[in-house]
């Protein structure tokens, strides 16, 4: 169901008022918690979306938990073999956005780490 969207006027502006349900916001946000959802339209952090009233789904779909980033704790130690060729495991991260551009007027940096080197 598409949201539905009530133009107003108050002080000669035009605002959208769009009418959505918990999860359409939970999507639509990056499948952030839904009581982190209810806090952001509750707080007033969201201006123009209003919560209709149907109930918070007690079960996320599949498609929540394959949206959201997950992160590997970083061991002290190797308790596995290292890679024996170069290209065969490779590892990555992704820093950002800087608080500071960096040359070349970059937010963000990617380092990738070859696991054999």
């Amino acid at each position: 169901m598409p949201p539905t969207h009530t133009p107003s006027r108050p002080s000669g502006r035009v605002i959208c008022t769009c009418v959505v349900s918990i999860d359409e916001l939970h999507q639509i946000m990056g499948y952030v918690l839904y009581k982190v959802a209810r806090a952001v339209v509750t707080k007033g952090l969201a201006k123009g979306i209003v919560l209709d009233s149907t109930p918070t789904p007690a079960v996320c779909d599949a498609s929540c938990s394959s949206a959201k980033m997950t992160c590997k704790a970083i061991m002290c130690k190797c308790i596995w073999p290292c890679a024996k060729n170069i290209g065969d495991e490779l590892h990555s991260d992704l820093w950002g956005p800087a608080p500071v551009q960096m040359l070349g007027a970059w937010h963000y940096n990617a380092m990738f780490t070859d696991d054999c080197s």
